[in-house]
């Protein structure tokens, strides 16, 4: 082998294990769970898949609202919303101008569309933009609204105001998926080990209590009368092992970071151990044809 095919083939085992480093590495620290919406477009139909929506406008204002509901499971440094708009879509009279604004929690839907009424409230003090690019897909940085020690977030996505109208503008706009690509920590999770069971306490004919040190024996006849004033001896309860995510999250329903496991964690070990053999191979060879056991190609 020349020096320059082994060098090629050192550079396709870097590629492979920098593409398997950042698949690996880059973390599911945060993902949509659930997305429900709620209308009161009169010809409005219900979707079908947990991140299917509709967000809609009309004369009176906002007719049809979204909100997703997204789990985190680490420190979050960028995060990406990202809907994709359903095939075939018939929308609108006006240009569809859509915002991301935080929520609080809200209750599941079985059905979508829930009744309007319903839908929660937004909290627009800090809007997001939603800009839409040629294949349909919206998106809108919403870093700010996944940091902190939550488990989630739940982000609504609406009509936007265009002042550039006298009336609010009249759209709808069906989406069929929803996602978030996030960047960030995940967090850890450490365990303390549960600590060694003391010995039995064993309690005398007499009342007291005693923690023997070998075998116990026990007597062929022993005769004894109801305590009358005796207190029950101490018992101490042995320490909890505790879990605790690094950092502690609150709200939402809590998240073991332990039990998750990431995208492709098997390439960690067999990627390197895949090129640990062919640069084996690679120094083997060289020593054969050093030694005029094999031909050079």
């Amino acid at each position: 082998m020349t020096r320059r095919r082994a060098l090629a083939l050192l550079g396709v085992v870097v590629l492979v294990l920098a593409f398997a480093f950042e698949a690996n590495g880059a973390s599911d620290v945060a993902k949509v769970d659930k997305v429900n919406w709620w209308s009161k477009r009169p010809a409005a139909q219900p979707t079908v898949g947990d991140t299917s929506f509709e967000v809609a406008s009309g004369p009176d204002g906002n007719e049809s609202v979204a909100a997703i509901r997204v789990l985190i499971f680490g420190s979050v440094t960028k995060a990406t919303l990202v809907i994709s708009e359903a095939a075939n879509q018939t929308t609108s009279v006006s240009v569809p101008k859509l915002q991301a604004c935080q929520t609080g929690q809200w209750t599941t839907l079985n059905t979508s569309p829930g009744p309007y009424a319903s839908a929660p409230k937004p909290d627009c003090s800090k809007v997001v933009a939603l800009t839409r690019d040629d294949k349909g897909n919206w998106t809108g940085d919403i870093t700010p609204m996944l940091q902190g020690a939550f488990n989630e977030r739940d982000v609504m996505v609406m009509p936007a105001e265009d002042k550039t109208l006298p009336i609010p503008p009249t759209f709808f706009v069906q989406f069929a998926t929803a996602r978030v690509e996030a960047d960030g920590t995940p967090d850890v999770t450490t365990t303390t080990s549960r600590p060694a069971t003391s010995a039995p306490v064993v309690a005398t004919p007499s009342g007291r209590s005693s923690t023997p040190s070998g075998p116990v024996s026990s007597p062929s006849r022993v005769t004894t009368a109801p305590p009358t004033s005796a207190a029950p001896p101490p018992t101490t309860a042995p320490a909890k092992a505790t879990a605790q995510p690094v950092p502690a999250r609150i709200g939402g329903q809590p998240v073991n970071a332990a039990a998750k496991k990431k995208q492709w964690g098997k390439l960690t070990w067999i990627l390197p151990l895949s090129a640990a053999i062919a640069v084996g191979w690679i120094l083997i060879r060289k020593f054969l044809i050093e030694r005029n056991l094999v031909a050079p190609t």
